[in-house]
């Protein structure tokens, strides 16, 4: 484990980390590659915003957009069943 101040100085220094290892390209998808390259630029002006990420193919539904949506959402757990309603 580095000293914070380390980590602070050698991400001011170092490139950002990128998925460009031989395993990443076999492991991820390029279009989430190519999100996380554009999400980790230092330059905040070179970001793209969140509309802009949200046009990127990783968010893009296939096919009928109405269909698939429904089809996506009948998959996915109810809401609350993530959120547990117990006190803390």
């Amino acid at each position: 484990k580095s000293p914070p101040m380390k980590v602070m100085l050698m991400t001011l220094q170092n490139d950002p980390p990128a998925l460009d290892s031989e395993a990443d390209k076999k492991r991820f998808s390029k279009a989430l590659r190519d999100f996380v390259d554009e999400c980790l630029q230092k330059d905040p002006s070179k970001r793209p915003t969140a509309a802009k990420l949200l046009e990127k193919p990783l968010f893009q539904i296939k096919g009928d957009t109405p269909a698939a949506a429904k089809k996506a959402a009948a998959s996915a757990p109810p809401a609350g069943d993530s959120v547990d309603p117990s006190p803390v």
